[in-house]
């Protein structure tokens, strides 16, 4: 029986695992495709994008890579069996949607959805499908996080009864993207809030109840 399972093992280490990106700005061309890129096993077989000066970055990069402007030539391709979804946030849902309904399996950046009803409906057809979903919260393998996690799990810290996460950031002016513009899932809840928001369930779990405060700090602020 041990030799099966290492034979079997050894086949799935084997295996290429054909993927796909839909989105290349920061997220993408930062993140996403130099991790995906440099790991064995993994191919990126088709990226999306269709602003020009990416498309020639990513080429230029990647030039086995074929850059696409339609993401039905990424759901419609056999062979891609992984698509990572890294745009703008209202988009996460529908185009996972679409990918899952493809028989794809699924990676979306953070956060998930705009709406938890938009999450659920996705997890429910994940599971229907058999299909992987998951989401990329790199922030949880950052070395003060993993430190912190592993000495409330060995009780270093005793009894904590507060917990104070944030990012210290200053910029007072204005970069006119999306993340900055009046759209839904949109401003620094959704973007790194995600990452402490993450972080805190996956220190502590669930919560009985949540209170925020939220505000605009920037003068002229649309978010």
């Amino acid at each position: 029986m041990a030799e099966i399972s290492d034979k079997n093992n050894s086949e799935i280490m084997k295996k290429t695992i054909v993927t796909a990106i839909i989105g290349y700005g920061m997220g993408g061309s930062v993140f996403h495709a130099p991790v995906i890129s440099s790991t064995d096993g993994f191919k990126i077989s088709k990226i999306f994008t269709r602003d020009p000066l990416h498309a020639a970055k990513a080429k230029e990069r990647y030039p086995g890579t074929e850059i696409v402007e339609d993401t039905d030539k990424i759901f419609s391709d056999p062979e891609i069996e992984l698509v990572v979804i890294v745009t703008p946030n209202q988009y996460h849902h529908p185009l996972a949607l679409k990918a899952l309904n493809a028989g794809k399996n699924v990676i979306t950046d953070k956060p998930f959805t705009v709406a938890v009803s938009q999450a659920d409906e996705l997890i429910s057809l994940a599971s229907e499908k058999n299909l992987m979903l998951s989401v990329f919260h790199n922030r949880r393998w950052d070395a003060d996080f993993r430190t912190v996690k592993k000495l409330i799990e060995k009780n270093v810290l005793g009894h904590i009864s507060e917990c104070e996460i944030h990012y210290g950031r200053y910029r007072n002016y204005f970069k006119n993207n999306w993340k900055e513009a009046d759209l839904p899932g949109s401003g620094l809840v959704y973007d790194i809030g995600s990452h402490l928001i993450d972080q805190a369930l996956s220190l502590f779990g669930d919560p009985d109840y949540v209170w925020a405060d939220l505000r605009k700090q920037r003068k002229g602020s649309r978010i």
